[in-house]
Order: C-alpha cells, then sequence, then structure tokens
C-alpha cells in the first residue's frame, strides 16, 4: 500500500495508543484506507466493521483492493459468507488463518445478529460514521455498548465527531475509555455539567446545548483523538468556496409564504406542543421554499453551467422527481436516494465518475457518506439542514482527494425568510464544531451578505435575467433579481 504522510502518521498514532483512537480526519483524507493498513500491519485475525449500510460494499471492495481479503457480508437475514465450503462456514471464527476474518454490518440490523456476537469474540471494532452513535438511548448505541465494550481495541471513523454540539461526544468519548477514571468520561451528566451547559428549559426539561470549556476538552481527548484537516497535509488540493445565491420572494409568493405560517400557529391542534410546534412551523416552511427554487435550478443549470459536471442537493423526493423529468430532457442526470438499491447506487457513482455523457447527479441525505464524486467542481444547495456537520458531509462528496479543480458549493438562499434565521443557527454551531474538532473557532459557515461576490457569476446571472425579462410575462420575482443584479454590475 502506498500511502500519504499523513496517513503513516495515523497509523502510527493507533499502533503508539494500543489500537484504540477516533480517526477523525476530514471527509475524503482516505479513513479507511488507513484502518485497513492497520489491520494488515498489526496482522489483525478478527475484525467486526460496523458502518451504514450505503458503504458496506465499499469497504468489501476496499478490503479487496487493498489487504487482499475477502470480507464477510452481514445483511439482515443472513451471513455472505466468503468462503463457499459449508464446514468452513459453520467454523469461519474460530479457525486458524493467515489472513484476517472480517464481518460487516450496518448498523441498523445489529440486532438481528444478537446472539452470533454472543458467542463470537473480536480482536477489533470498527465503527465507520462513528458519529452515529451519539444518542446514547438509541438502540444502535444500547447494543454496542451491551455487545462491544470490551473488545480491547477499537478505530472509530468519522470526519464530523459531532455534528452540531459537544455533547454528542459523550458516546463515542465514554466507549473508547470504558476503564477511565475521570467522571466527565464515565457519567453523562458529569460531562453535560462541565462541557455543555446542563440546565432546565423553558418547558422544563433539562438540555445540554452549549458549549463550556472547549480547551480544556481537548486536552483531555489526546490520547485518542486525532485529526487531520485538508489544508494542513493535503497543499496541493484546490481551494473549496462557499458561494451564496441569494433569492426573494415575490410578492405572490409572500402570501403563500404567510399563509403557511400563520395557518399553523392559528392551528389549535399545536397550541401545547411547545418547540415541538415550531419545528413543524419551520419545516412546513422549509419544504414550501424547497419546491419553489426548482424553477431557479432549472435556471441555473440551463444558463449558467456549462458543459460542467454538477453535484444537485435537496432533500425532498418531490423536486428530485421534478428535476429527473426536467433534464432527462436535455442531458444525461442519475439520482441517489434512500430508495436506491447498493447495485445502482454504485453504478450511478461510477457513472457519473466515468461516463463524460452523464452531467448531473442528483443527490439526498442518502448520499453524503462513502461516496465520491469528484469527477465534478461544482455542487448545488437547495436546501439547508439543521447542522453544519452534515453540509460538511455533503460538500466533501466533490472536495476530497483526487479533486484537481477548484470546488465552489452553490447555495440558494431565501432572504427575509426561515432561512435566514436557520444560516444563523448554522453559523453558530460552525464556531462550536471547529473550536472543537479543529482547536479554531472559525468564521462564519455562511457570510451573510445578501451580493454575490463573485463577479463572473453576477454577469452570468444578469444576463439570465435579462432574457427571463424579455420572455416571460409573469415578471414579479424576475423583476427584483434583475434589479438586484443590475445593482451589482454597476459597481
Amino acid at each position: 500500500m502506498e500511502l500519504y504522510n499523513f496517513q503513516i502518521k495515523s497509523v502510527d498514532f493507533i499502533k503508539e495508543h494500543n489500537g484504540v483512537a477516533l480517526i477523525a480526519h476530514e471527509m475524503g483524507l482516505g479513513k479507511t484506507i488507513i484502518a485497513i493498513d492497520y489491520i494488515r500491519q498489526m496482522n489483525i485475525k478478527k475484525v467486526l466493521i460496523v458502518c451504514p449500510a450505503s458503504i458496506k460494499y465499499n469497504w468489501y471492495y476496499e478490503l479487496l483492493k487493498w489487504a487482499n481479503v475477502k470480507a464477510n457480508i452481514m445483511n439482515a437475514k443472513e451471513i455472505i459468507y466468503n468462503d463457499d465450503n459449508e464446514s468452513n462456514r459453520l467454523s469461519v471464527i474460530t479457525r486458524s488463518t493467515t489472513k484476517p476474518i472480517i464481518f460487516i454490518i450496518n448498523y441498523d440490523i445489529l440486532q438481528k445478529h444478537r446472539f452470533f456476537f454472543i458467542e463470537t469474540s473480536f480482536e477489533l471494532l470498527i465503527l465507520d460514521e462513528s458519529h452515529r452513535i451519539k444518542n446514547k438511548k438509541a438502540k444502535r448505541t444500547k447494543i454496542i455498548f451491551e455487545l462491544f465494550r470490551d473488545i480491547p481495541k477499537k478505530i472509530f471513523l468519522t470526519g464530523t465527531p459531532i455534528t452540531s454540539r459537544p455533547s454528542e461526544f459523550f458516546t463515542q468519548i465514554n466507549l473508547l475509555s470504558p476503564d477511565s477514571n475521570d467522571n466527565f468520561f464515565k457519567y453523562k451528566t458529569y460531562f453535560e455539567k462541565r462541557y455543555c451547559g446542563l440546565k432546565k428549559n423553558m418547558y422544563g426539561y433539562w438540555e445540554a446545548k452549549e458549549a463550556d470549556r472547549i480547551p480544556e476538552l481537548r486536552n483531555k481527548i489526546t490520547h485518542f483523538y486525532y485529526r487531520c484537516t485538508k489544508k494542513k497535509v493535503l497543499k496541493d488540493l484546490p481551494d473549496k468556496t462557499r458561494q451564496i445565491i441569494p433569492l426573494y420572494l415575490s410578492s405572490a409568493r409572500q402570501k403563500e409564504y404567510d399563509k403557511i405560517k400563520m395557518g399553523y400557529l392559528n392551528n389549535s391542534k399545536f397550541g401545547y406542543f411547545g418547540a415541538s410546534k415550531h419545528l413543524v412551523i419551520f419545516n412546513a416552511l422549509k419544504m414550501f421554499l424547497s419546491k419553489i427554487k426548482v424553477k431557479q435550478t432549472k435556471d441555473f443549470i440551463d444558463n449558467i453551467i456549462e458543459n460542467e459536471k454538477i453535484v444537485i442537493f435537496t432533500n425532498y423526493l418531490d423536486n428530485v422527481k421534478e428535476l429527473l423529468r426536467h433534464f432527462l430532457i436535455k442531458h444525461n442526470i442519475v439520482a441517489i436516494t434512500g430508495d436506491t438499491n447498493i447495485k445502482k447506487r454504485q453504478k450511478y457513482i461510477n457513472d457519473f465518475n466515468k461516463d463524460d455523457k452523464i452531467k448531473i447527479i442528483v443527490i439526498t441525505l442518502a448520499g453524503k457518506e462513502g461516496i465520491t464524486l469528484n469527477a465534478a467542481s461544482k455542487m448545488l444547495f437547495l436546501d439547508l439542514l439543521w447542522t453544519p456537520g452534515e453540509h460538511l458531509q455533503l460538500e466533501d462528496r466533490i472536495h476530497r482527494i483526487g479533486q484537481n479543480k477548484p470546488c465552489i458549493e452553490y447555495y440558494m438562499i431565501y432572504f427575509n425568510t426561515i432561512e435566514e434565521k436557520i444560516m444563523q443557527i448554522l453559523n453558530k454551531k460552525f464556531k462550536v464544531l471547529t473550536e472543537l474538532l479543529d482547536g479554531e473557532g472559525l468564521n462564519d459557515f455562511y457570510q451573510l451578505n445578501k451580493k454575490s461576490t463573485d463577479k463572473n457569476l453576477t454577469k452570468k446571472l444578469y444576463e439570465m435575467y435579462q432574457n427571463e425579462m424579455k420572455e416571460n410575462k409573469n415578471k414579479s420575482i424576475i423583476e427584483e433579481l434583475y434589479e438586484m443584479y443590475s445593482e451589482e454590475m454597476k459597481k
């Protein structure tokens, strides 16, 4: 295996810490290969890999490629053994072998193989996307603690150990430090009081949504936490920039927006649900804004993306279907959603990366982990999520090892709406996230200026809306956008 220098150092870190480590490198820095090389170097024989269902076969092929090992795939109803001999299947975990015996399973079906795990011992546990155990009350987290806590070696892999706030970190720290004498790592209440601002909210429930004493927490996790960022270890990787495309509701759309908002506020069914009511309203408004962005997305792709590949993210299946209907006429397009099976998913990824005719791929949250789409250097976000960690995961589908062009992450944002509020929340969370993960509270994730910072983009938007003005009879929203970009063109 030929590794980058930072990957070699990462493997050394795991060895120096007796196989107990959280490798928190940014997405796209080859954490999978680091774990595989550790298995190979240390000649570890019995390994369990737990990962999201969508990337089980990624692990299978990476193990085959880098270590020449065929892993055993665990599905909901069966285990697909790598050995066709029935007697070997029955004794696969006990027989001696020169190669590692590796099982790969997704988080969601651990319970289905409970008795197998009770009867089987492993030397190494690998949790890929380990932030998935952030909720201590979740079934997946409970069974992992119950069955795998005593495995001596544990490697956790995630580019976002927390996606939103420090309280999400506790379960990973607790599982990696089972014998710690530090009460802050042993007991969640201690941890949340000291580092997460544990207090009662206005409804009388305990919440741990703040971030306290972050430098102290970083110092306490140095014995297992190791993180590299692209900026520090890949000097030749082109930059990634975020570009906001500001949008404004027309007077007609504003009335629709206000009607939705007031409809929920005046509905007596939601009168007793406190914060839950507001979340319902927020999500209804987000969905409304997302759906009306589809028209702007069509215009953006047709007029601005000239013969280049682009990734489009939306959180709504109706948008995916509408985009497929529109672009299938003019472009070759593929899509990955939660309904896409593993074989088709991998085919679409390969086709997008290798086939020059396929210019567009649309992804939902199902595409935020374990896939590489660096044939594209542009990505367009229709929707905002509530956590900056998920945005970073999505952005880094294109900004990763192998990318040779500067990457632009476009965000369509309706100003003077709930989306502006969400940006403010994301900015606050992003500062906490980067302070804990990287030791520095970076500037806002989104710059809240309403002007385009890309002069070339401004020019193209101006030309696009100028043409729309000539052709479109319903000009209200187009007039507003045209006037805005006309003013920018004068500067």
